[in-house]
């Protein structure tokens, strides 16, 4: 029997698809050899893009062109490398398919095109002036079929075509220079003509996006316009149910009613909206526009690749995106997101994990006075996650950790050999006894009987009925106050583990120690952490090997347009990377250099292992002081014992050359008081910069930070200087202690 390579590769994917473990689900990865945009380097990109400049055009039009190809191609290739885009995996693969299908009949554009996923819950996608194609998770997470998902990549396509990118660049560098039409005009005139410009750009979009690749598809042709509503509502998860607070509560766990809202905020999006300010034309336009062009009676398909494939990479994203909300610090966001998974797709392992991570990171947020930094005010939330926003800010510190440590306890019970579990549920319960001062004796031993407390108080009213008032109500509010208050409520959340001697032989060793550490509370406390570490500019920390993740360097002139200086930022940071490995052989230290930049075409094994350790360092960072647990700790786990090291450096050089200030007033005042002139003309000559450099080494067991090293210096990047700086961390990092 013939099978079609299209019927084949779906097959192919469908068993990808099935063979995937939800209940250990694992972050995206790429696959396959790595294209060449990831692994060109930039230099030879805009080489390649500036021949295509003509030796006739105007002088000025070579030179908007040889700006434009400097700056797009700088910023889209720290685009590829920044470690959230995916080449070769299921999502990305399914979204080349539809393209095939969209431009069947012009292979020429296909030819130009690549189709890249971005590791972004936003709602979004995008096109550069080099044929990509960017996809966001969080537009497959909410498109609502295959078809829908079609016309947006035909949109994209569109602007591609019609060059809408450089266009664009050409008009707002018109704006910015006061040229043709903008001559004379206000800062708010010049806006609203970018703005206007723009939205024409997306309305072209959307029309050559239908009639030329789009339309004759296949495709059914209202996708393009229910496309615009979840376009409309694309700021919100990407289902609206109601939060039932049972799937955090147990039977003995219960959440007050007073920390919930009766009513959440309604959905203030409009179709309608006023756009004069937008880059985009509103909802409105674009469906009446789309309308216009639709025939009456046009008929397709919402599917064409596969809706079983469809199913299986909008799950993907949607599960992606929970951990990409714990990444962020977005815990209320990362617990209404797999709320919303429960509901479609039932409860499972990762869904309880994620879960009892973000408990875990809003409990220390809570306890160290900082939940603002990771929890927004729900007033500015709308809809049904708002009910989450409201609750979590309701939470004091003593009833969040309890609730953390219930969560992530009742899942160990469920999983009592997964080390990962237990290490949320180790500092969870940790926290509760150091941070919160909790002690077991607090914690009921006994269920609370609500029947029994509402049936004795309503024999206490029959028996008073014939009381005086006074006497009456004397006797009620004495029989209330024996049924727990809310505010005790969670000492009741542990009823259920007093059985179970792992718990209780736990929270209480952990009690004793904190009871005996009373004595010594300074020695103890010097022993938490980076809570409160105070870096030592002379450590020795003896260690023998570092990874070295993404270097960082960037070299900017303030005199320059963009400020940017694209090629020779592309040889410092070759430079910085040569002096530390260098200088690492110098102290005998075994660093290892993982950079998207040096990898070549069959690396995708350490691509994908940049990708993490680069995920797991942003987290962290993001989190600053705050001694959360990094979310992603369980997937670096393999790559210590791979690299077979435990810790990680993350560094960079900003080197800037400062605008001179004041000239004409230094020279006239110089020349007055004429002996300082030559000085004054010398400081003028002699360059003057503002540079930094930082210098991170981390733990991949606990996160903390070993060294966090920050140096201004008033030189530009002398190769001299610059080792310097470098060769102190280094020999920091490998001198022994001293004993």
């Amino acid at each position: 029997m013939k099978i079609t390579l299209l019927t084949f590769w779906i097959s192919l994917i469908g068993f990808c698809a099935s063979a995937q473990d939800w209940n250990y689900y694992t972050p995206l990865q790429s696959k396959g050899k790595i294209p060449s945009d990831f692994t060109e380097a930039y230099a030879n990109k805009y080489k390649a893009q500036s021949e295509n400049i003509e030796s006739d055009e105007a002088r000025k039009d070579r030179k908007q062109k040889d700006e434009f190809y400097q700056r797009s191609e700088y910023f889209i290739n720290e685009y590829l490398v920044s470690g959230d885009v995916l080449f070769g995996d299921t999502i990305t693969q399914y979204c080349e398919k539809i393209v095939d299908i969209l431009l069947k009949d012009n292979p020429t554009l296909r030819k130009k095109l690549r189709v890249y996923v971005v590791k972004s819950p936003i709602v979004n996608a995008s096109a550069t002036g080099n044929g990509i194609i960017f996809i966001n998770l969080g537009l497959i997470a909410q498109v609502e079929n295959e078809a829908q998902l079609a016309y947006v990549l035909a949109h994209e396509i569109s602007h591609f075509d019609e060059n809408h990118v450089f266009d664009q660049y050409v008009e707002r560098e018109k704006i910015r220079n006061g040229e043709d039409l903008y001559r004379r005009t206000s800062r708010a005139e010049q806006l609203q003509a970018l703005s206007t410009y723009s939205k024409s750009h997306e309305l072209e979009a959307d029309s050559k996006g239908l009639g030329r690749y789009y339309q004759n598809s296949g495709y059914s042709m209202q996708a393009p316009i229910f496309v615009m509503d979840v376009l409309q509502y694309s700021y919100l998860p990407f289902d609206e149910i109601p939060f039932d607070k049972g799937y955090l509560e147990s039977p003995h766990l219960k959440i007050p009613a007073e920390y919930l809202l009766e009513e959440v905020a309604s959905i203030t999006a409009n179709d309608d909206f006023d756009d004069s300010e937008s880059t985009h034309p509103n909802i409105k336009k674009r469906k009446l526009a789309l309308l216009d062009l639709i025939s009456d009676g046009s008929v397709g398909k919402d599917y064409l690749v596969s809706k079983d494939l469809f199913l299986h990479c909008q799950r993907v994203a949607r599960y992606e995106n929970s951990r990409l909300f714990l990444t962020y610090g977005n815990y209320a966001e990362a617990i209404y997101n797999t709320f919303l998974l429960k509901q479609k797709y039932g409860e499972d392992r990762y869904q309880r994990l994620t879960v009892a991570k973000a408990l875990a990171g809003l409990s220390v947020y809570r306890n160290e006075g900082e939940l603002y930094k990771t929890v927004k005010s729900h007033k500015k939330i709308e809809g049904e996650s708002q009910q989450v926003y409201y609750m979590l800010s309701k939470f004091n510190k003593k009833d969040l950790n309890t609730f953390a440590v219930e969560h992530s306890y009742r899942l160990l019970q469920d999983y009592p050999d997964d080390e990962f579990v237990k290490r949320i549920f180790n500092r969870t319960l940790y926290d509760l006894v150091f941070e919160n001062e909790m002690r077991p004796s607090e914690y009921s031993r006994k269920a609370i009987d609500d029947t029994s407390d509402v049936s004795l108080i309503a024999l206490q009213d029959s028996i008073n009925a014939n009381r005086s008032s006074k006497i009456k109500n004397i006797k009620r509010k004495r029989m209330e106050d024996k049924v727990v208050s809310d505010k005790d409520y969670y000492l009741y959340a542990f009823v259920d583990f007093w059985q179970d001697t792992t718990f209780a032989y736990r929270f209480d060793d952990l009690a004793e120690k904190a009871d005996d550490a009373r004595n010594q509370r300074d020695h103890y406390a010097s022993s938490r952490g980076r809570v409160h570490k105070k870096y030592d500019k002379n450590i020795a920390l003896g260690i023998d090997k570092v990874v070295f993740v993404t270097p960082n360097y960037l070299k900017m002139d303030e005199r320059a347009k963009d400020g940017i200086q694209y090629l020779t930022t592309d040889e410092g940071l070759t430079d910085y990377k040569n002096h530390i490995q260098s200088l690492a052989k110098k102290v005998n230290l075994d660093a290892e250099m993982l950079d998207y930049k040096d990898i070549s075409t069959n690396d995708v094994e350490k691509y994908n292992d940049i990708s993490i350790l680069k995920s797991w360092i942003e987290e962290r960072l993001n989190h600053e002081n705050t001694d959360a647990i990094i979310s992603d700790f369980d997937y670096v786990q393999d790559l210590r014992e791979k690299y077979n090291t435990d810790y990680i450096a993350y560094t960079g050089n900003l080197c800037l050359r400062v605008r001179e200030r004041a000239v004409a007033g230094r020279l006239i005042y110089s020349s007055i008081v004429f002996p300082l002139l030559p000085f004054t003309v010398a400081q003028l000559i002699i360059p003057d910069y503002d540079s930094f450099n930082y210098f991170f080494l981390l733990d991949l067991r606990n996160g903390d930070a070993l060294m966090a090293e920050y140096n201004n210096y008033k030189t530009g990047d002398d190769s001299d200087y610059m080792k310097s700086v470098i060769y102190n961390y280094l020999i920091q990092i490998k001198e022994q202690p001293k004993k």
